[in-house]
């Protein structure tokens, strides 16, 4: 089925900021808005013909988007000029009150921190990774979350990280069908709320606004749970670890 058969009469506009040399991360976006009851239509400036100045072209096209989707890759972070127009066009975004959906290859987290992001997912290197049933969600999915809800702490003494700790392991939102769930980065020169895929729960990743690694409430707990286990053989055997 072609991208073209698969869309809705009226297919939402989602507005694509990438480098045009992102050739594998523009043919999975395109994999992903082509699959069975895909409401979206992703626009690449690049393509629709653009016309300087291009500050102002850029934010007519993101007039008439429902949301942005940043992809991240190698490429992107390799060229000046493209970091400077994806970070004006999130900038853009974030003033229109746009959700900006940050994607980014498993395999090859990106030094390019998104400020204003409102999801973050990484795709799969994986040439089958497109028939996961979190994409198929995101093709058919709503972007009408755009502002997550998020308890603010000063994080300055330790039982406002513990507060913060407990939150995001009980925070749970409905966003493109229950696939995303909220999250707050704890380090303290960022705390950006933003929601993320499900599958991350269960490893450390890149905070997409500020790069530094984060570990979910999830990953802090196995964690935890590896560390008092080895005290424990530790003891048993009769020497400090």
């Amino acid at each position: 089925m072609s991208a073209a058969s698969s869309l809705p009469e009226t297919p939402i506009k989602v507005f694509v900021s990438h480098s045009r040399e992102d050739k594998e991360g523009r043919l999975f976006l395109n994999d992903v808005y082509a699959l069975p009851g895909s409401r979206y239509q992703p626009l690449y400036y690049p393509v629709l013909g653009p016309r300087p100045p291009h500050a102002s072209s850029i934010l007519t096209h993101l007039r008439a988007c429902r949301a942005v989707v940043v992809l991240l890759s190698p490429e992107l972070s390799l060229k000046p000029w493209t970091r400077s127009w994806v970070g004006f066009e999130v900038g853009a975004a974030a003033m229109l009150n746009l959700p900006v959906f940050v994607i980014e290859p498993s395999n090859h987290p990106v030094d390019f921190p998104v400020p204003g992001v409102t999801h973050y997912a990484q795709r799969s290197a994986e040439s089958d990774g497109i028939g996961t049933t979190f994409w198929a969600s995101v093709a058919t999915g709503s972007f009408d979350a755009k502002d997550p809800d998020h308890w603010d702490a000063s994080n300055e003494d330790w039982w406002t990280k513990a507060a913060a700790f407990f939150y995001n392991l009980g925070q749970k939102y409905t966003s493109l069908n229950g696939r995303f769930e909220r999250f707050t980065c704890p380090n303290d020169d960022c705390q950006s709320p933003y929601f993320i895929e499900s599958g991350l729960s269960s490893k450390a990743f890149p905070c997409p606004a500020c790069r530094k690694g984060v570990a979910t409430p999830f990953t802090e707990l196995r964690l935890s749970a590896d560390k008092m286990m080895d005290q424990q053989r530790a003891a048993q055997q009769g020497y400090p670890r």
